[in-house]
């Protein structure tokens, strides 16, 4: 695939979300501050319906090949239709779960993508079997979730989507499976033209568009596509719990989540402060020094995939690691959080949030 056609998708982002901030307002698609949202200022939600017509237009205008592209063009437009009418108006939870269950099912009969095993381990293969189906539209809405998790501050869902994305564009590359890696090369760089919107630049001090519902989970789809179809032995037959560790941040801070919500005996789809984000603000960092460093680790634990995939890494040792560092991660953000003062209680944090940049 061509850098021209890269360069088209990024330049076409950038047209739709131009043609479509002014038409936000009037659609009632924007995001007001107030209850949980820090921001101070409405800004429309509009910044993922750019990227995916952005995605969409150059996929059909190029004929881009990708893994099953007729299914994906239903399952992504279906995400982005209920997504768009969530963020107007606020569709319940268990809808948008029912949604992102059928998006899952068309990636798995229309696009024939599942999970059929978790790979090897002292000479026995972990068979799924009657639980490939199950198992691969639990791990496929969970990521759609973790990615509409991910979008709580200014850049970070598109940063750290960036940081994934370059890895496994790569790695799809040298494993032969070019399909995956037109796909994950013509969303980094519709991510880019969508970052230029939201991120905190020198010459902009907030974001000028949110990415919304109809892209936090056409992202994480995607996400869930373009790695189901990397362990298919059709498009690069990747370890699955190599190719498992591109999204391991999303995993376990989505974990991580739920896990805290529960052990206060919260529902898991109340909104909170718990995300790491938050958790880092409130601790004193930026929220540009917060997107890099959450950015950073997603990198490294996408890069670790990769040098566990590189060097043949039993499956089991790859999914110890995980586990492990799951375990970690759960205690560093506990260490972090104790004592914790909340900042919806704190008027002096707020102050202070308000301040930096």
């Amino acid at each position: 695939m061509s850098a021209v056609t890269n360069l088209f998708a990024f330049s076409l982002t950038v047209l739709f979300i131009l043609l479509l901030r002014p038409l936000a307002t009037w659609l009632g698609i924007v995001d007001h501050p107030g209850g949980r949202k820090r921001h101070e200022h409405s800004t429309p939600l509009v910044g993922g319906l750019g990227l995916f017509l952005g995605l969409v237009v150059t996929l059909v205008c190029f004929q881009i090949a990708i893994p099953s592209p007729t299914a994906y063009f239903g399952a992504t437009i279906l995400l982005a239709v209920t997504g768009l009418l969530d963020d107007r108006f606020d569709l319940p939870a268990r809808f948008r779960l029912l949604v992102q269950v059928a998006a899952a099912l068309i990636m798995i009969l229309g696009g024939d993508l599942v999970v059929g095993d978790f790979g090897d381990g002292f000479g026995i293969r972990f068979d799924l079997g009657p639980l490939a189906i199950p198992f691969t539209i639990f791990a496929t809405v969970g990521l759609i979730n973790a990615f509409n998790m991910l979008d709580g501050i200014d850049g970070l869902a598109g940063m750290v989507s960036i940081s994934v994305l370059a890895v496994l564009g790569l790695w799809a590359q040298f494993a032969g499976a070019t399909e995956v890696a037109n796909l994950a090369y013509l969303l980094l760089f519709a991510v880019g033209g969508f970052l230029l919107f939201n991120l905190r630049l020198p010459w902009r001090r907030r974001a000028a568009v949110f990415m919304g519902d109809a892209g936090s989970m056409v992202l994480g789809l995607s996400f869930a596509w373009m790695i189901v179809a990397l362990i298919q032995p059709r498009h690069g037959g990747v370890a699955p719990m190599a190719a498992f560790w591109l999204v391991a941040f999303p995993i376990l801070e989505t974990a991580n989540v739920i896990i805290r919500r529960k052990c206060k005996r919260r529902s898991v789809f109340t909104p909170d402060h718990e995300h790491l984000h938050y958790i880092f603000r409130e601790h004193g960092l930026s929220i540009n020094r917060t997107v890099l460093s959450i950015s950073s680790i997603a990198l490294a634990m996408a890069g670790f995939g990769v040098v566990g995939g590189a060097l043949k890494s039993p499956d089991w040792l790859m999914a110890l690691a995980l586990l492990l560092t799951g375990i970690l991660y759960y205690r560093i953000v506990d260490n972090l959080t104790l004592n914790r003062d909340d900042a919806t209680d704190c008027p002096e944090k707020k102050a202070v949030e308000r301040q930096k940049v």
